[in-house]
């Protein structure tokens, strides 16, 4: 086939503002794209996690945690088991849960006649993945969840009594804004290509 596939994905952190648009190669397996999840969102990889893609719920083999039987592992590939308009569940840290919805918004075949047409008209091809969009900071790792992450957040903006201790715990003052695509697609690039 002339030129390859991608897959753009939006990724909502549940009951919080903090979301991505992103776009990987189609042939992208399940523990890659935890690994650009983690990379696009801002978390640590310093905990464990899960998909539940068609209620098949798909997870790494961890010292006492038991895969559960599934007819798809974390090597299945994405252009396999995802269509444009589906929608699945990510969770970070199965203690403080950190839900993500994902959805497919587009499969997208580039041409590679197509890619060098806009790079010679001056439109420079890619990475992939690639961070389209996004907004907002990701909760800080082990703020213990949404709740305490919204009160976490509100001590940050109104600079209440839990202010000077939260500054502490987290080593300096928190800004939700701060969300820097220029930073993750350098990182992504850094890592990946």
């Amino acid at each position: 086939m002339n030129g390859y596939w991608i897959i753009r994905l939006k990724i909502q952190l549940d009951e919080t503002p903090v979301w991505r648009l992103i776009e990987v190669f189609a042939n992208t397996d399940l523990e890659k794209l935890h690994e650009i999840i983690q990379l696009a969102m801002g978390w640590e990889n310093r905990h464990l996690y899960q998909y539940k893609i068609d209620g098949e719920r798909i997870m790494p083999e961890e010292e006492g945690f038991e895969s559960p039987a599934s007819k798809y592992n974390l090597q299945s590939k994405l252009k396999k088991i995802l269509k444009k308009g589906q929608k699945f569940e990510y969770v970070y840290d199965l203690g403080d849960y950190w839900r993500h919805t994902i959805e497919v918004e587009d499969v997208i075949h580039r041409r590679y006649e197509d890619i060098g047409r806009d790079v010679m008209n001056g439109i420079p091809e890619k990475n992939y993945p690639h961070c389209l969009d996004g907004a907002k900071k990701c909760p800080p790792e082990d703020v213990g969840g949404v709740d305490s992450y919204i009160q976490f957040v509100n001590s940050m903006n109104t600079k209440n009594i839990r202010y000077e201790r939260n500054v502490g715990w987290f080593g300096s003052h928190y800004d939700e804004d701060d969300f820097d695509r220029k930073a993750v697609n350098k990182e992504l690039s850094f890592i990946f290509n």
